[in-house]
């Protein structure tokens, strides 16, 4: 994945710990697997560092919302359970012609 590859020098530099590259590397993977199998293409995919922490964005063309699983029974929506779990919480950004699912893995996670 190329996340990896884009954060290994902040990485090396001491910005971001190995704890949030692992994160960063779940929330990406969800998001990007939600958009593949709920959504059409194409898909833009984005992942950026900032002062308050690394934000992944994911875009796709479904005006459908990302939602978590109502009950154990119900196949699929852990994923998502789990992004906010690392993140506190995932924005949805809606365009005309889609939207962008966007999750910020704080500095500070554990290691």
């Amino acid at each position: 994945m190329r996340v990896r590859a884009f954060l290994k020098p902040f990485v090396e530099a001491g910005v971001v710990s190995a704890g949030v590259l692992r994160d960063v590397l779940l929330v990406a993977g969800e998001l990007l697997s939600n958009a593949l199998r709920h959504a059409t293409g194409p898909y833009r995919f984005s992942v950026f560092v900032a002062v308050g922490g690394v934000t992944v964005a994911v875009r796709d063309r479904s005006h459908t919302l990302p939602r978590e699983a109502d009950s154990p029974a119900e196949a699929g929506g852990y994923g998502l359970q789990i992004v906010r779990r690392l993140t506190g919480g995932v924005r949805t950004v809606r365009h005309s012609d889609g939207k962008t699912v966007v999750a910020t893995v704080p500095l500070s996670a554990s290691d």
